[in-house]
């Protein structure tokens, strides 16, 4: 069991299926139906009309759906969507690897939102149905800016996209501003079973962003699995457990203890249900959030 969340958790980095403020950004801009446009997987995907019933499949764009003004019109998420609260009054619709088909074409979605090509692939089916659906996919916080603006103009919400994207980069030049002039420290964050995240994975730049030196940062594919070996050789100063709330959940291979993170108390555990797990795993409205809890386990001395 233990084993297969730990992959769960490392498949979930890069589809997102696991979680700014509590208050709904509102304010919705002017926009021409039909529209086409690309999604984050390339696809062309046409707009007939102001989405009024939307399916959102993703945590993070359900997250981003309320963050911009468009929660009124989400009619049902998938099973892993808990914030913000409201979206818990909503219709589960499965997730991405088991999305309610029929269902979704019962309550007439005229929009499915998912993330990660996983969750494309469950629901293509739907353009058999006129409904439209729109795939995220991104690998840095430029691409999560262009994929928020891309919604709200889907969805008639530009306002409320554009002050969102403003107060992200904001957030995230605050906290870059306050890592100024830190001394960079060897990371080593461990889904379980030694997945981590390299350079092509959203949290994965993120630690490149804040000047950590991320011990799986050169492999070329998403979410790897480093050996024991590797992580002893790289010696991290810092280590970090998603998916374990304290080390008695955790069986650590032989010669953990000689890492320098072990030898000077720098490892921290994240619970794979609390909200923080959310706002590190999530590419969303709360990634700022997650990722200076991150900094400050890092670079306590800047907090």
């Amino acid at each position: 069991m233990k084993k297969a969340l730990s992959i769960l958790l490392a498949v979930a980095l890069v589809f997102c299926l696991i979680g700014c403020s509590n208050t709904q950004n509102t304010g919705s801009g002017s926009a021409t139906y039909p529209m086409t446009v690309t999604d984050g997987l390339g696809n062309s995907v046409t707009i007939n009309e102001e989405p009024q019933k939307i399916v959102s499949l993703s945590p993070n764009t359900t997250e981003i759906l309320y963050a911009i003004g468009a929660g009124d019109k989400v009619i049902g998420v998938s099973s892993w969507c808990n914030y913000p609260e409201e979206a818990l009054e909503k219709e589960q619709l499965g997730d991405a690897w088991s999305a309610n088909i029929e269902r979704i074409i019962e309550l007439e979605a005229d929009l499915v939102l998912v993330s990660g090509i996983f969750s494309a692939d469950n629901v293509s089916s739907l353009a058999n149905f006129d409904i439209a659906v729109y795939s995220m996919e991104m690998t840095t916080p430029d691409d999560l800016y262009e994929q928020i603006t891309a919604i709200g103009n889907i969805t008639g919400c530009q306002d409320g996209a554009e002050e969102l994207v403003n107060s992200l980069k904001s957030d995230l030049d605050a906290l870059l501003s306050k890592l100024d002039g830190v001394e960079s420290r060897k990371v080593f964050l461990d889904y379980g079973d030694l997945y981590s995240s390299s350079k092509v994975d959203f949290i994965g730049n993120l630690l490149t962003m804040i000047g950590a030196e991320n011990i799986a940062n050169d492999f070329d594919y998403s979410s790897p699995q480093l050996s024991a070996e590797v992580v002893i050789e790289k010696n991290p100063d810092v280590y970090i457990y998603v998916g374990a709330s304290g080390p008695e959940e955790v069986t650590l291979p032989s010669g953990f203890e000689n890492i320098n993170a072990f030898v000077n108390d720098q490892v921290y555990y994240v619970s794979w249900d609390s909200e923080l797990c959310d706002k590190i795993s999530r590419q969303g409205p709360r990634f700022v959030e997650g990722l200076e809890a991150i900094a400050e386990m890092i670079y306590p001395e800047a907090f």
